[in-house]
Protein backbone atom coordinates (compact mmCIF):
# COMPACT_ATOMS: atom_id res chain seq x y z
CA UNK A 1 0.00 0.00 0.00
CA UNK A 2 1.69 2.99 -1.19
CA UNK A 3 0.37 6.47 0.55
CA UNK A 4 1.30 9.90 1.50
CA UNK A 5 3.16 10.09 4.52
CA UNK A 6 4.03 13.47 6.22
CA UNK A 7 7.19 14.77 6.97
CA UNK A 8 8.50 15.59 10.64
CA UNK A 9 7.70 19.28 9.93
CA UNK A 10 4.19 18.53 8.41
CA UNK A 11 4.41 21.09 5.91
CA UNK A 12 5.85 18.80 2.71
CA UNK A 13 5.01 14.97 2.38
CA UNK A 14 6.89 11.76 1.07
CA UNK A 15 5.26 8.54 -0.53
CA UNK A 16 6.16 5.94 1.64
CA UNK A 17 4.78 2.19 1.23
CA UNK A 18 3.98 -0.68 3.57
CA UNK A 19 2.93 -4.23 2.97
CA UNK A 20 -0.68 -4.99 4.18
CA UNK A 21 -0.94 -8.22 6.13
CA UNK A 22 -3.59 -10.60 5.82
CA UNK A 23 -5.65 -8.78 8.85
CA UNK A 24 -5.17 -5.25 7.25
CA UNK A 25 -2.38 -4.21 9.16
CA UNK A 26 0.44 -2.41 7.66
CA UNK A 27 3.89 -3.60 7.99
CA UNK A 28 7.66 -2.92 7.46
CA UNK A 29 6.46 0.53 6.57
CA UNK A 30 9.58 2.71 4.66
CA UNK A 31 9.89 5.70 2.62
CA UNK A 32 10.11 5.02 -1.42
CA UNK A 33 10.07 8.55 -2.72
CA UNK A 34 11.14 12.25 -1.38
CA UNK A 35 11.42 15.16 -2.93
CA UNK A 36 12.25 18.45 -1.66
CA UNK A 37 8.07 19.76 -2.64
CA UNK A 38 5.16 18.10 -1.08
CA UNK A 39 4.35 14.61 -2.82
CA UNK A 40 0.77 13.05 -2.60
CA UNK A 41 -1.91 10.60 -4.15
CA UNK A 42 -0.30 7.97 -5.65
CA UNK A 43 -1.19 5.99 -8.27
CA UNK A 44 0.96 2.61 -9.22
CA UNK A 45 -0.61 0.90 -12.00
CA UNK A 46 1.47 -1.46 -14.76
CA UNK A 47 2.40 -1.04 -18.58
CA UNK A 48 3.68 -2.79 -20.73
CA UNK A 49 5.61 -4.67 -18.15
CA UNK A 50 7.13 -2.01 -16.30
CA UNK A 51 5.65 -0.48 -12.96
CA UNK A 52 4.80 3.10 -12.69
CA UNK A 53 3.78 5.47 -10.18
CA UNK A 54 1.99 9.19 -11.09
CA UNK A 55 2.00 11.18 -7.52
CA UNK A 56 1.16 14.54 -7.23
CA UNK A 57 3.55 17.31 -7.06
CA UNK A 58 2.09 20.43 -7.85
CA UNK A 59 4.55 22.67 -5.67
CA UNK A 60 7.37 21.09 -7.89
CA UNK A 61 5.16 23.17 -11.08
CA UNK A 62 3.90 19.87 -13.01
CA UNK A 63 2.53 16.53 -13.00
CA UNK A 64 6.06 14.33 -13.21
CA UNK A 65 5.50 10.11 -14.13
CA UNK A 66 8.16 7.68 -12.28
CA UNK A 67 9.22 4.00 -13.46
CA UNK A 68 9.90 1.67 -10.59
CA UNK A 69 13.82 0.77 -10.89
CA UNK A 70 13.70 -2.22 -8.14
CA UNK A 71 10.26 -2.24 -6.73
CA UNK A 72 8.88 -0.92 -4.38
CA UNK A 73 11.75 1.12 -3.48
CA UNK A 74 13.67 2.50 -5.88
CA UNK A 75 11.98 4.87 -8.47
CA UNK A 76 13.16 6.63 -11.28
CA UNK A 77 11.81 10.02 -13.01
CA UNK A 78 10.78 8.67 -16.41
CA UNK A 79 9.24 12.38 -17.84
CA UNK A 80 7.05 15.01 -17.16
CA UNK A 81 3.64 14.42 -18.42
CA UNK A 82 2.13 17.87 -17.90
CA UNK A 83 3.94 21.25 -17.20
CA UNK A 84 1.49 23.08 -15.42
CA UNK A 85 0.27 22.90 -11.66
CA UNK A 86 -2.53 20.57 -11.41
CA UNK A 87 -3.80 17.71 -8.36
CA UNK A 88 -5.46 14.57 -8.16
CA UNK A 89 -4.32 12.97 -11.52
CA UNK A 90 -5.00 9.65 -12.66
CA UNK A 91 -4.18 7.66 -15.79
CA UNK A 92 -6.27 4.77 -17.33
CA UNK A 93 -6.76 2.84 -20.38
CA UNK A 94 -9.80 2.68 -22.12
CA UNK A 95 -9.64 1.20 -25.64
CA UNK A 96 -6.79 1.91 -27.59
CA UNK A 97 -5.65 5.49 -25.88
CA UNK A 98 -4.59 5.84 -22.44
CA UNK A 99 -6.77 8.82 -20.69
CA UNK A 100 -5.98 11.44 -17.85
CA UNK A 101 -8.38 13.01 -15.36
CA UNK A 102 -6.36 16.23 -13.15
CA UNK A 103 -7.84 19.38 -11.71
CA UNK A 104 -5.52 22.49 -12.67
CA UNK A 105 -4.64 24.33 -9.61
CA UNK A 106 -5.04 27.53 -10.63
CA UNK A 107 -5.56 29.27 -6.94
CA UNK A 108 -3.43 26.99 -4.35
CA UNK A 109 -5.28 24.89 -2.40
CA UNK A 110 -8.31 24.77 -4.74
CA UNK A 111 -9.04 22.84 -7.57
CA UNK A 112 -13.04 23.44 -8.34
CA UNK A 113 -12.73 21.48 -12.17
CA UNK A 114 -12.09 18.50 -13.80
CA UNK A 115 -10.33 17.78 -17.06
CA UNK A 116 -10.23 14.88 -19.78
CA UNK A 117 -7.10 14.55 -21.64
CA UNK A 118 -5.81 11.79 -23.99
CA UNK A 119 -2.50 10.05 -25.23
CA UNK A 120 -1.85 6.96 -27.73
CA UNK A 121 1.19 6.46 -25.17
CA UNK A 122 1.42 6.78 -21.32
CA UNK A 123 4.55 8.83 -22.17
CA UNK A 124 2.13 11.52 -24.23
CA UNK A 125 1.98 13.98 -25.93
CA UNK A 126 -1.22 14.62 -23.69
CA UNK A 127 -3.79 16.75 -25.33
CA UNK A 128 -7.17 18.20 -23.94
CA UNK A 129 -10.08 15.87 -25.32
CA UNK A 130 -12.71 17.57 -26.89
CA UNK A 131 -15.43 17.66 -24.81
CA UNK A 132 -13.07 17.31 -22.01
CA UNK A 133 -15.00 19.22 -19.65
CA UNK A 134 -15.41 16.58 -16.56
CA UNK A 135 -16.85 18.68 -13.83
CA UNK A 136 -16.96 22.45 -12.66
CA UNK A 137 -18.84 21.98 -9.40
CA UNK A 138 -16.51 21.92 -6.15
CA UNK A 139 -19.68 19.16 -5.08
CA UNK A 140 -17.87 16.79 -7.51
CA UNK A 141 -15.31 17.65 -9.66
CA UNK A 142 -11.81 16.99 -7.59
CA UNK A 143 -10.36 13.24 -7.97
CA UNK A 144 -10.48 10.75 -5.17
CA UNK A 145 -8.54 7.32 -6.89
CA UNK A 146 -8.36 6.44 -10.43
CA UNK A 147 -11.26 5.10 -12.40
CA UNK A 148 -11.90 1.53 -12.38
CA UNK A 149 -14.78 -0.46 -13.66
CA UNK A 150 -16.79 -2.44 -11.65
CA UNK A 151 -20.08 -4.73 -13.17
CA UNK A 152 -19.33 -3.21 -16.83
CA UNK A 153 -19.49 0.00 -15.97
CA UNK A 154 -15.83 2.39 -15.71
CA UNK A 155 -16.58 4.30 -12.46
CA UNK A 156 -15.12 7.95 -11.49
CA UNK A 157 -14.25 8.43 -7.96
CA UNK A 158 -14.55 11.82 -6.45
CA UNK A 159 -14.89 14.08 -3.83
CA UNK A 160 -17.25 16.84 -2.79
CA UNK A 161 -15.26 19.66 -1.41
CA UNK A 162 -18.40 22.29 -1.21
CA UNK A 163 -18.35 22.54 2.85
CA UNK A 164 -14.37 20.84 3.41
CA UNK A 165 -11.93 19.49 2.00
CA UNK A 166 -12.90 15.95 1.46
CA UNK A 167 -16.36 16.04 2.64
CA UNK A 168 -17.82 12.94 0.99
CA UNK A 169 -16.94 10.42 -1.29
CA UNK A 170 -18.95 9.85 -4.53
CA UNK A 171 -19.17 7.63 -7.42
CA UNK A 172 -19.36 8.34 -11.10
CA UNK A 173 -20.46 6.09 -14.30
CA UNK A 174 -19.04 7.06 -16.98
CA UNK A 175 -21.59 7.06 -19.47
CA UNK A 176 -19.88 8.93 -22.66
CA UNK A 177 -16.04 9.26 -22.96
CA UNK A 178 -14.99 8.46 -26.54
CA UNK A 179 -16.53 10.85 -28.55
CA UNK A 180 -18.30 13.90 -28.00
CA UNK A 181 -18.79 15.39 -24.79
CA UNK A 182 -17.96 13.82 -21.92
CA UNK A 183 -20.94 12.46 -19.58
CA UNK A 184 -21.18 11.04 -16.13
CA UNK A 185 -23.70 10.43 -13.50
CA UNK A 186 -23.37 10.06 -9.60
CA UNK A 187 -24.28 6.58 -8.84
CA UNK A 188 -23.49 6.26 -5.31
CA UNK A 189 -22.33 8.82 -2.22
CA UNK A 190 -20.25 7.80 1.07
CA UNK A 191 -20.32 10.52 3.64
CA UNK A 192 -18.28 9.89 7.18
CA UNK A 193 -19.49 9.06 10.25
CA UNK A 194 -19.40 5.36 9.55
CA UNK A 195 -16.36 5.26 11.82
CA UNK A 196 -16.43 6.97 15.31
CA UNK A 197 -14.85 10.39 14.57
CA UNK A 198 -14.99 10.05 11.17
CA UNK A 199 -15.80 13.32 9.54
CA UNK A 200 -15.07 12.91 5.84
CA UNK A 201 -13.81 10.56 2.90
CA UNK A 202 -11.71 11.75 0.52
CA UNK A 203 -10.03 8.84 -1.81
CA UNK A 204 -10.90 5.79 -2.48
CA UNK A 205 -8.66 2.78 -4.34
CA UNK A 206 -9.24 -0.98 -5.19
CA UNK A 207 -6.98 -3.75 -6.25
CA UNK A 208 -8.28 -7.24 -6.10
CA UNK A 209 -10.39 -7.92 -3.00
CA UNK A 210 -8.80 -5.18 -1.18
CA UNK A 211 -10.60 -1.60 -0.88
CA UNK A 212 -8.44 1.79 0.72
CA UNK A 213 -10.03 4.23 1.97
CA UNK A 214 -8.46 7.62 3.35
CA UNK A 215 -10.64 9.74 5.51
CA UNK A 216 -10.40 12.45 7.32
CA UNK A 217 -11.30 12.14 11.67
CA UNK A 218 -12.01 14.47 14.27
CA UNK A 219 -8.69 15.41 16.36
Amino acid sequence: LFFEHLIESGRTAQISCGILEGDGTLADVRSVLRRSHHLSYPQIFEAEGEVYMLPEGAQGGGLDLYRAHRFPDEWVLETRLLDFRCVDSSIFRHGDSWWMLTSPQVVPGHAPITWLLRAERLTGPWKFHPGGNVAADVSIARGAGAPFVHNGRLIRPSQDCSTAYGRALLFNEVLTLDDGAYRERTIYRVEGGWLPGLEGVHSYTRAGDWEAIDGGFRR
